[in-house]
């Protein structure tokens, strides 16, 4: 994954990013809980599964239990980050402050 804010791709924007992805799912892989890690997040994360929400954090760890969104099979995963308006809109403190990343940094992975 990329830092969306770097100052070759969108160093100013404020706003969401969508992230997309398709997983392959077999119930038999996990007996327990079955947890999505995002690894590092700038700044909120929205998940969605199947077109379903499966949970928002706005703070590490960026981690949700999503067993029971996952079917057999094909599944849609989407993740939408949302960062502050620190880009777009700056004061006179964060004129000057090093800028964080931006977006979905990972890793991304199932745990089980």
């Amino acid at each position: 994954m990329t830092d969306l804010n770097q100052p070759d791709r969108l160093p100013a924007f404020s706003g969401t990013f969508r992230y997309e992805a398709q997983l392959e799912w077999t119930a038999a892989e996990g007996n327990g809980p079955v947890w999505l890690e995002l690894g590092q997040v700038y700044e909120t994360a929205q998940v969605w599964i199947n077109g379903e929400e499966a949970g928002i954090r706005i703070c590490p760890p960026y981690r949700l239990e999503v067993g029971g969104h996952l079917r057999e099979g094909a599944n849609a995963i989407a993740v939408e980050v949302t960062n502050t308006l620190v880009k777009q809109e700056t004061d006179p403190f964060s004129r000057f402050a090093q800028l964080e990343p931006g977006g979905l940094l990972g890793p991304v992975r199932l745990v089980y």
